[in-house]
């Protein structure tokens, strides 16, 4: 069982570790480095679930996922180029 908070509401998903497997490999998240880890995989699905499919979230925002994973989460993207002079203001 995985918390989200949606628009800033908790929500609890459920998922069994059944991850979709293509060629011996999950078929999208690899855990870790050496994909050995099942908890990236349990994660992308309890995800995927909460938007109702895997294509739901295939081209989705990293800061968007992240604020639905945390308390209050405010998305935020920054353009890194505009830093890249002055890594202090960063």
């Amino acid at each position: 069982m995985l918390e989200f908070h949606k628009e800033g509401a908790p929500v609890w998903i459920i998922v069994d570790d059944w991850i979709p497997m293509c060629n011996d490999q999950p078929a999208f998240t690899n855990g870790g480095e050496f994909g050995l880890e099942m908890w990236p995989a349990i994660l992308e699905k309890a995800y995927a679930k909460l938007y109702g499919s895997y294509e739901a979230i295939e081209a989705g925002k990293v800061h968007m996922a992240i604020a639905d994973m945390v308390k209050n989460g405010f998305p935020e993207q920054l353009a890194l180029k505009s830093f890249k002079n002055n890594i202090k203001v960063f």
